[in-house]
């Protein structure tokens, strides 16, 4: 094996260095600066190394822990177009050959990397993946399927549950979208969880009061209205965004009670993992729905998109930190940041426009049915 066939075993090693302290998040800075001397005397030779290597598995793993970086992992941001690359090359039959079955999941994760992918959905489709590989489990995969059945009948009892109680008040409302199947879809990707049924609900109904504003503030409402409308909910519910958010991933058995008064001190502080995913709520939207598609608002795009991509990098930082709030409520802004980032997908508005991006995903979590498998 020559050195350049060694880069992942090397990797490895260095990452073993990490774990001794226990601590991954305090340790990473000093060994990481040492990893990034002897792996990389310089950008061009890492590159080199990935683009000549043919352990296209180890590119992949590289390609998916390039998307967890953080402010200070700029070794594979840089190597990432070349490993992109590589990958393509490799589908081609450029690197070697490999399975229709790997070729699969490669195109799948240049589409849509596993972190900033919705769990729910990245399972469904690895299921696939895994059944068509002729080395999978066959027990691991029976379980898998009758775990994801189980939860699609709960999700669509759920989903009945809403249209019940909220289809024709909504349909009244000839001046707002009618996205009750879409913002289900939206709790059920952030709180997936069978444990998590009421929050669905919460969470669902409470998009639907906000697509409601939303869009009386758009088409409907006159100036004045608007600004008496605006100051009433500010005076009478200050609060109501952080409370709507906590109370929508509580715990059925526990949902009556308030949560704890740290973790409201914590949201009111506006903690940078917070605050980076609402800036990627924000300006992705813009990106997604402003049309004018002329030279500067194409550079004003992609200036937003770098912002996004930096506030993603706060938002790993925040993963890696302990904070004085349940590892729960961090998981949950994780969650939102990354439905946000399927929901507008290329520039698409997936919530406006669903057929653009999210009914394939709707159908393939609630209408495609898995083959039942035998036990």
């Amino acid at each position: 094996m020559n050195s350049k066939d060694s880069v992942f075993p090397l990797i490895n090693n260095e990452l073993e260095t990490l774990r001794p302290s226990g601590n991954f998040s305090e340790s990473i800075s000093i060994p990481a600066s040492g990893m990034s001397s002897r792996l990389l005397k310089d950008n061009g030779e890492l590159k080199e190394i990935l683009i000549e290597t043919s352990d296209i598995k180890g590119v992949l793993s590289l390609f998916e822990a390039a998307h967890v970086g953080t402010h200070e992992d700029n070794i594979l941001e840089d190597a990432l177009p070349f490993i992109i690359t590589h990958l393509k090359d490799s589908i081609k039959g450029g690197s070697g050959s490999i399975s229709d079955s790997f070729a699969n999941q490669v195109n799948h994760a240049l589409e849509q990397s596993l972190h900033k992918g919705i769990p729910r959905i990245e399972s469904r489709y690895y299921m696939s993946i895994y059944e068509a590989d002729e080395t999978h489990n066959p027990l691991l995969l029976k379980l898998a399927k009758l775990d994801f059945i189980l939860a699609q009948m709960s999700h669509k009892q759920e989903l009945n549950e809403i249209f019940r109680k909220c289809s024709e008040n909504v349909a009244k409302l000839a001046h707002t979208r009618n996205r009750l199947v879409e913002n289900y879809f939206m709790a059920m990707s952030i709180l997936f969880e069978p444990q998590y049924s009421l929050g669905r609900i919460i969470f669902a109904k409470t998009v639907v009061a906000l697509i409601l504003v939303d869009d009386t503030f758009v088409a409907y409402g006159t100036s004045e209205e608007l600004r008496a409308f605006t100051d009433a909910v500010e005076r009478e519910l200050p609060s109501f965004p952080q409370a709507a958010f906590i109370y929508s991933h509580q715990h059925p058995y526990y949902s009556w009670k308030m949560a704890p008064p740290e973790v409201f001190d914590w949201l009111s502080k506006n903690p940078k993992i917070l605050v980076a995913c609402a800036r990627i709520g924000r300006l992705i939207n813009d990106v997604a729905s402003y049309e004018d598609y002329n030279a500067g608002e194409e550079e004003a795009k992609n200036k937003l998109e770098e912002i996004c991509e930096d506030a993603w990098k706060d938002i790993n930082e925040g993963l890696l930190r302990p904070t004085d709030v349940p590892r729960e409520i961090v998981m949950r802004i994780l969650s939102l940041a990354r439905v946000v980032g399927v929901y507008y997908k290329h520039r698409n508005d997936g919530f406006t426009n669903p057929a653009t991006v999210v009914e394939t995903h709707i159908a393939a979590l609630l209408l495609d049915p898995f083959s039942e498998p035998e036990i």
